[in-house]
């Protein structure tokens, strides 16, 4: 559920972000609001490396604590860390946009949101693989399907 909610906020971000740093009090012209887009690739590719690393260390730690054991569902501690900075970003960004704080505030935010995004799809993935090894196609067709229907219908629920 908590990835949902990320990649709800994500299509709220995009689709609005301009019309918050175009007009007062932040006036950015178009080079510099298109400049802003770098925010989240670079949060993403952060979360890439984050996710890759940080789950293979989660991985190999159990493995040496516990006699050589593997739980799949360990890979699923990889999702806390993004969470905690998935919420500070919308922290972030609600708290920089209520009180007009500089625009460097809204760009970290975005950053921070996309980097729990992906470093929390990341872990999720590697859960699924662990548990099916074979059927890896099947298991990344059925993470986007929640990913993007699952976002549709979170957003739906906001609304009504």
């Amino acid at each position: 559920l908590y990835v949902l909610i990320l990649f709800t906020w994500a299509i709220g971000i995009v689709t609005t972000v301009t019309q918050f740093i175009r007009p007062p009090p932040y006036l950015l012209d178009n080079t510099q609001a298109s400049l802003f887009y770098l925010a989240p690739i670079v949060g993403a590719i952060v979360g890439e490396l984050w996710g890759h690393f940080f789950n293979d260390f989660i991985c190999n730690l159990y493995i040496k604590t516990h006699d050589g054991k593997y739980n799949p569902e360990n890979r699923l501690w990889g999702v806390w860390i993004p969470c905690a900075f998935g919420i500070s970003a919308m922290v972030l960004y609600g708290q920089t946009l209520q009180k007009e704080l500089p625009v460097v505030g809204l760009a970290a935010a975005w950053a921070l949101m996309v980097f729990a995004q992906v470093a929390s799809t990341t872990a999720i993935s590697a859960y699924l693989l662990d548990i099916f090894p074979h059927h890896a196609n099947l298991a990344s067709s059925w993470l986007n399907f929640w990913r993007t229907t699952g976002k549709y219908y979170s957003s739906m629920t906001w609304y009504s």
